[in-house]
């Protein structure tokens, strides 16, 4: 049964979205519009924040009183690779670096259109690499939600292919993998998307991908390879233009014989993790991303 929260943040997006109907796209105004979106989200308690720099990128550094140590997260926010930030994203990062008990890393990466591919690419492979370095045992898990989400898997081709250490895993929230908006749900779930629209999407692609086709695996990493890729752990939410981008990987990894783990929370919007702390779904969703991680730890340190 949808919680009575998860109702309620629905309803706050469908009368934005129906306030802004038929408005032109105004990329300044967006920007505006989700600066505080932190404020959507539930106050993490026992994390602490502070500003750091990670490989020259600036980031904000979320850590939990009990902080165990056994591995680093660093998390790519999500915003069209056009809107947000580390400090839009600060709590969520800060409820995930609770429930998995380690210190999480939110790089404020470069924004279209002023920086088009490959800055925020080349910006997010750099910290995981610093992230990897200062840990210990170079144990770091890669996450992200939305555009953030696609920069992870964008970022563990890009790893590998550069024969470069690899995070151990990695946790895929509602991610935007496909930027031809090609998948079937762009279309079939536009009626239930309270959050996206295709138009302002298009143009958010087409902001990012710059000179380069947006068809190109390395701004649309549903159309690279996965193989010698760490574990994945895909979310994806029923009420979602994107929801298929997650459901063809899911299939494309079962073709190839690839293991994935991904679950579709049927009745949630896209990017309902954004509500940690204000909705039981979220952190619910948050709690199993965390579980994920540390079984994957487990088995590790075990061999």
């Amino acid at each position: 049964m949808t919680s009575s929260q998860a109702l309620e943040a629905e309803n706050l997006f469908r009368l934005q979205q129906s306030e802004n109907e038929g408005k032109p796209f105004n990329l300044l105004q967006e920007r505006e519009n989700s600066r505080d979106a932190h404020e959507l989200t539930g106050v993490p308690s026992g994390v602490d924040f502070e500003s750091c720099e990670l490989a020259g990128v600036g980031a904000i550094r979320a850590i939990p009183k009990q902080d165990c140590g056994r591995f680093n997260v660093v998390f790519l926010h999500g915003g069209a690779f056009c809107l947000m930030s580390a400090w839009s994203h600060h709590r969520v990062a800060g409820h995930i670096a609770k429930a998995c008990g380690v210190q999480v890393i939110v790089p404020d990466y470069s924004l279209a259109p002023e920086h088009p591919f490959p800055q925020a690419l080349d910006e997010c492979v750099a910290v995981v690499a610093a992230a990897q370095d200062e840990h210990p045992l170079g144990l770091t898990a890669l996450m992200g939600d939305s555009a953030g989400g696609g920069l992870t898997l964008s970022a563990l081709q890009r790893l590998r292919d550069e024969d470069v250490l690899l995070p151990f895993a990695a946790v895929l929230m509602a991610p935007w993998l496909d930027l031809t908006l090609s998948s079937p749900s762009v279309k079939t779930a536009a009626d239930e998307d309270v959050v996206l629209t295709e138009p302002k999407l298009r143009i958010m692609a087409e902001y990012y991908a710059g000179a380069v086709d947006s068809s190109d695996p390395r701004i649309s990493p549903l159309f690279g390879t996965f193989d010698a890729l760490p574990p994945l752990y895909l979310q994806a939410a029923g009420k979602d233009l994107l929801r298929d981008d997650s459901l063809r990987l899911k299939e494309t990894y079962a073709t190839l014989g690839l293991d994935l783990k991904c679950e579709l929370f049927g009745d949630m919007i896209h990017c309902f993790h954004f509500f940690a702390g204000n909705m039981p779904e979220a952190d619910q969703a948050i709690a199993k991303s965390a579980e994920f991680l540390k079984c994957l730890v487990n088995k590790i340190q075990k061999v």
